[in-house]
């Protein structure tokens, strides 16, 4: 593996973004597997789920003049599609990063490695994710090359051990039996594994801008010119996927009164359609007003023709992100600088990003972003009354 320089931090992330010209306000939806709640489970197969409706961006039924830079919602599903908003942009990164936040909205910060009771120099570094894998050779293969970094950089072995829950990665960076990786559960793993997120996974599109994340969207039928806004939900019969996922269930609950006014299950009925892409289907097929949804499910299926995207309008849009590299937070300095490197400095190409984690092109985090970084995430744990054993 061939160093080539690209660490990617914060200065590195402006002056992208002010390359791509991509932007949006408020920041969540991952690529292929998600290091998020969101799994977009459900029947995958073809159907007539598009629905009677306009073809083409919509151009008929008045949305704002779309601006890629300072959306104005409604859009046409496919004009978002057509400029990568069904996942984060690195301007929502910077909108994170740039925040005025003090504290986490739940929980604690990360830890601080001055108060550790022992500084941890283990013989072997032991890496992980925190997911059920298919087969264990699988991810070793895909990560061996950063694996193999580590262990240059910081001159420990480095042996990947499996795991086959987030619970139980979690648990094992409590006991100090795991050192480095990625997590799909970052609140908890911070708050009771005491870890520190240090990078955040991102991919790259064909004009080299930086996607992250995974989106909360509200949907409904292009043809129900009665649904504008996130207001317009109140009275009507809308789909959640499911009652475990944040984009399809627990964020609506939580934020929708905050944020329109609007309470989950009081001002609008609530049916769960059992997945992702039931619920985006049922939209379709007009069997729901709206639906609140993983984008990158709409975009799997827009993209396998199972739905027609201009059909849909989307009321609003909001990303989180996904799971980050993180390390335990009380390992040696010299070894945590060495993860850094082997992290930051080499460049991986799009292989990590087939299964393993969310893009093998890195961004930069230091222990202060944490906060701002899973804000929303935070706060709909608050609002939900999530708490941590620490």
């Amino acid at each position: 593996m061939q160093d080539h320089g690209k660490r990617h931090n914060r200065r590195d992330v402006l002056k992208a973004l002010s390359a791509s010209g991509i932007a949006i306000g408020l920041a969540g939806c991952t690529g292929g597997s998600s290091s998020g709640d969101d799994s977009s489970s459900g029947d995958s197969s073809s159907d007539d789920s598009s629905g009677d409706g306009s073809s083409g961006s919509g151009g008929e039924y008045g949305f704002p003049e779309f601006d890629p830079e300072n959306v104005e919602f409604p859009q046409p599903a496919d004009r978002l599609l057509e400029h990568n908003l069904h996942l984060g942009t690195e301007a929502d990164f910077n909108g994170w990063i740039e925040s005025d936040i003090d504290e986490p909205a739940n929980g604690r910060d990360v830890w601080d490695p001055d108060e550790a009771d022992e500084i941890l120099e283990p013989d072997t570094l032991q890496f992980s994710l925190g997911r059920g894998e298919a087969t264990e050779q699988e991810y070793i293969d895909q990560l061996e090359p950063m694996m193999n970094n580590i262990e240059k950089e910081t001159g420990l072995p480095v042996e990947y051990q499996l795991q086959n829950s987030r619970t139980a990665q979690i648990e094992a960076f409590r006991a100090n039996r795991l050192h480095v990786g990625n997590t799909g559960a970052p609140i908890l793993a911070v708050n009771t594994g005491r870890v520190t997120p240090y990078a955040l996974p991102a991919s790259t599109n064909e004009a080299g801008d930086r996607l992250i994340g995974y989106c909360w969207w509200i949907i409904s039928h292009i043809s129900n010119t009665e649904m504008q806004q996130p207001e317009d939900l109140e009275g009507k019969l809308v789909a959640h996927s499911s009652e475990t996922s944040t984009s399809g269930h627990q964020a609506p609950s939580a934020l929708m009164q905050d944020l329109f006014g609007v309470e989950a299950g009081e001002d609008y009925e609530i049916q769960f359609a059992g997945s992702h892409d039931a619920a985006i289907r049922g939209v379709g097929l007009q069997d729901y007003k709206a639906s609140n949804s993983a984008a990158t499910s709409f975009e799997r299926l827009a993209r396998a023709d199972q739905i027609e995207p201009s059909n849909f309008r989307v009321l609003y849009r909001r990303v989180f992100p996904s799971g980050p590299m993180v390390y335990k937070y009380n390992l040696h300095p010299d070894i945590k600088q060495g993860i850094r490197r082997a992290t930051f400095d080499y460049d991986y190409g799009e292989g990590i990003n087939q299964n393993a984690i969310d893009g093998a092109n890195m961004i930069e985090l230091q222990p202060e972003d944490y906060k701002k970084v899973y804000d929303t995430i935070l706060r709909v744990q608050a609002q939900l009354g999530t708490t941590y054993e620490t």
